[in-house]
């Protein structure tokens, strides 16, 4: 099921950052196979992605 909802993006997201901030014990690692970037600026969360952004 791929995730479309900006919202929910920016709960996953957010959870990305804090599992890389906590080396895994909190959080949850992003899997970017199940999200449609297409329409949402991920600008902001370059840092935990490493992707540049076009």
């Amino acid at each position: 099921m791929k995730t479309t909802n900006q919202q929910e993006l920016v709960e996953k997201l957010n959870s990305h950052r804090m599992w890389i901030e906590t080396s895994g014990a909190k959080g949850e690692k992003l899997c970017v196979v199940e999200i449609d970037f297409r329409h949402i600026d991920i600008s902001i969360y370059r840092d935990i992605l490493w992707i540049k952004l076009i």
